[in-house]
């Protein structure tokens, strides 16, 4: 993008030892209360080799959800089960509406996201997680353009690939990443808590 800037948002994770496996693993503390479909937060969950005990970036969000919370959050996720009776309503309304397709892909990928994200989560929780370490960070690089309608901006940079997902999925995430920049502009990027 010509003319466009890289803003990177510092973020807090919750640092846990885990009992089999990577060894430690970091949970994202201040985005995980922004993430609307709430089996998405497994996404949230990255090994702490790629977070750091220093803060790097234009602005730093803060932490928004206990250690506690975040557990508890994925043992959830790991017992929920999605109930394919939206996927069988939207293919109902299809037969009957053929303009209600788009309401049956986007049931049926959500139907699939949400099984695959109760696996990761259970995956997650076999690994016994347990004692609690305290925070790192991680951050996401954001490339900001400004454009008619105001700025847009788009994922560079990430501790995850789910990260990708989360900011072109869900409204939640883009909304408080969304929020920081904003709040990182308008105090011309001094390092400040958004």
């Amino acid at each position: 993008m010509a003319g466009a800037e890289i803003v990177r948002l510092a973020i807090p994770f919750h640092v846990f030892v885990t009992k089999k496996g990577q060894g430690r693993l970091g949970v994202d503390a201040s985005l995980w209360r922004a993430v609307e479909a709430d089996f998405r937060r497994s996404l949230l969950v990255v090994p702490a080799s790629r977070l750091t005990k220093n803060k790097i970036g234009d602005c730093f969000l803060k932490p928004k959800a206990s250690p506690e919370e975040v557990i508890e959050g994925l043992r959830d996720i790991a017992r929920s089960r999605p109930s394919p009776y939206r996927v069988f309503r939207a293919k109902l309304a299809a037969l009957i509406n053929p303009f209600s397709r788009s309401e049956l892909d986007r049931a049926g990928r959500e139907y699939v996201e949400a099984l695959r994200a109760a696996s990761l989560a259970s995956a997650i929780l076999e690994l016994e997680i347990g004692e609690y370490q305290g925070m790192m960070w991680g951050g996401v690089s954001l490339e900001i353009e400004k454009t008619s309608g105001g700025k847009s901006y788009r994922l560079v940079e990430a501790p995850s690939p789910g990260y990708r997902g989360l900011v072109e999925h869900d409204k939640g995430v883009r909304r408080v990443l969304g929020e920081a920049v904003r709040v990182c502009y308008s105090k011309a990027g001094t390092g400040s808590h958004v």
